[in-house]
């Protein structure tokens, strides 16, 4: 009898069952996967030779099989049902099919490079599309070394264990939640009047733009007070799911978009995109998991609304007065676009992407040879020491800054007040800064294991356990940690969950655990009975 790739996990009435791995055929290898991976990828570089005859060489082919390799992950995202929206294998797959695939091929078919509108001159490094291949071949190993490590894990987690639960307390909950939604309250409001209003608030964001900050020392005291809309969607499905598991679509993209005006409200107003973006995503989650099942329509149709959005509040980023006169007329935001720089193109392969970046640093490492200097470790303590508040401490060595600006402009172009390079490098860019090109399968591999690990939570974690609201920004944050550094996605961290988390740990209680056996699929396995502690 051939052993099925799934079964259900036996849990007691009411509860919410799970997909369990069981030991025999396993779901990342199975072939129907595979077979559609290659024919996705196969087709769309079909499509891309056709329209774009620079394609025709070497480089696509590393490109081609690390595309392969994630979107044999990716494709969950699409399965029936809306099972895998947030798995964090599925969610990394899919992005990561952008990433290595989709990006080098719209960067060499549009002649788009980080260097197209820089002032300062870099040195050239030949055909482009040699570097983007070497490169390729380095994130093929990678993601190689990737997929081991969290098959690996997940594998080793299919044995039965014994795993601890918590619980909300709705009392607990009530109380705590009130006390969070005043003070993160409080402090917007706060905010806003240490400036003379909403408007002068708005004014002062655009003065930063011009170099002139007055925001100084109010990183943490933003950072909790922009914690109001997710603490309120916490709170509000908790208490409302019955009313909500009867809801409309409509209804739920009502809400949903209450929770976005409010992202603006709180974070979008000083210019911070990945602010709205990550917080929605991440109510969409909460939604997701605890109340009703999106399709994946649903999941693309959002992106792509939060796309236009990336779009034209890049021109809020550039100066509140740009946005304006592109909100008063759309017809000029091309125009101004091209004038700022804030396009489609930079979008898409310049905020989204570090194709060209990595292939550039690759290229100068290689080419530098013993003259590199190394960061060693610098970038990250930086990164880590850049949220310790100045009153505390006012150490801060050379990090990402300096060796980033040195490497990718020359030898001492770093030059603090004159010119400094404030580009994202991703995984493998800071990686290949702090320690060179061989350190990169290392730490894919690192990345694996923390993947995979989070994936095991995602399918562990019961409705009623409040570690389960906490799963949509674990997976976002997979998608940031791949494309961002390490002082991103810490920014992440405190910024969308370090205030919920504290919530969520406040009004949870733990569960006694009294374990019974239960006959599965012919085999003795483990199942839990729990009662309150």
């Amino acid at each position: 009898m051939t052993t099925p790739f799934f079964s259900l996990d036996a849990r007691p009435p009411g509860r919410l069952t799970r997909l369990a791995l069981l030991p025999g055929r396993h779901a990342d290898t199975v072939p129907e996967r595979w077979i559609i991976s290659v024919a996705l990828c196969s087709t769309t570089l079909l499509l891309a030779l056709m329209t774009s005859n620079v394609l025709a060489h070497w480089f696509i082919v590393p490109i081609f099989a690390c595309g392969v390799l994630c979107c044999v992950d990716g494709i969950l995202l699409f399965q029936a049902g809306g099972e895998h929206l947030f798995d964090p294998v599925a969610f990394t797959g899919a992005f990561g099919t952008f990433f290595f695939f989709l990006a080098p091929l719209l960067h060499v078919g549009r002649d788009y490079w980080f260097t197209s509108r820089m002032s300062i001159a870099t040195q050239a490094l030949g055909d482009w599309r040699d570097w983007l291949g070497w490169m390729g071949i380095l994130n093929l190993v990678s993601l190689f070394a990737y997929r081991v490590a969290h098959q690996w894990v997940w594998r080793r987690a299919a044995r039965p264990r014994k795993r601890a639960r918590y619980e909300l307390d709705p009392f607990l909950l009530r109380h705590y939640g009130v006390v969070f939604l005043a003070l993160t309250f409080a402090l917007q409001v706060y905010l806003f009047a240490r400036f003379g209003g909403v408007g002068a608030f708005v004014e002062a964001y655009g003065q930063t733009t011009t170099g002139q900050s007055s925001f100084e020392g109010l990183g943490w005291i933003m950072c909790i007070a922009e914690s109001f809309p997710i603490v309120l969607i916490i709170v509000f499905v908790t208490f409302a799911r019955r009313y909500l598991k009867r809801a409309t679509t409509s209804e739920l993209g009502a809400i949903l978009t209450i929770v976005f005006a409010l992202l603006i409200v709180f974070g979008g107003l000083r210019g911070s995109r990945g602010n709205v973006v990550y917080g929605v995503a991440y109510a969409v989650g909460i939604v997701h998991l605890q109340v009703r099942r999106f399709s994946w329509k649903f999941l693309v149709s959002s992106f792509g609304v939060l796309g236009l959005f990336m779009y034209f509040y890049a021109f809020y980023k550039v100066n509140p007065d740009t946005f304006r006169t592109v909100m008063e007329s759309p017809d000029a935001a091309s125009a101004i676009g091209e004038r700022t720089g804030r396009t489609i193109e930079t979008l898409v392969l310049g905020d989204l992407d570090r194709a060209d970046i990595q292939a550039y640093m690759l290229f100068r490492l290689v080419r530098g040879g013993n003259a590199v200097e190394y960061a060693l470790g610098r970038t990250y303590v930086d990164g880590i020491l850049s949220f310790i508040p100045h009153s505390l401490s006012q150490y801060r060595p050379p990090g990402k800054l300096k060796y980033g600006t040195d490497l990718v402009f020359g030898e001492n172009a770093y030059n603090p007040g004159i010119f400094v390079s404030t580009k994202i490098y991703g995984l493998a860019g800071e990686t290949m800064l702090n320690f060179g090109v061989w350190a990169v399968p290392l730490a894919f591999l690192a990345f694996g294991a923390a993947v995979g690990s989070l994936r095991v939570l995602w399918r562990d974690y019961d409705i009623g356990d409040p570690r389960r609201l906490l799963l949509p920004i674990a997976a976002i944050l997979c998608v940031v940690a791949l494309s961002s550094d390490l002082d991103n996605v810490l920014y992440v961290f405190f910024r969308h969950a370090l205030v919920p988390g504290a919530l969520l740990w406040l009004a949870s209680r733990k569960m006694r655990l009294a374990a019974s056996r239960v006959v599965l699929n012919g085999s003795a396995a483990r199942s839990s009975v729990w009662g309150r502690r």
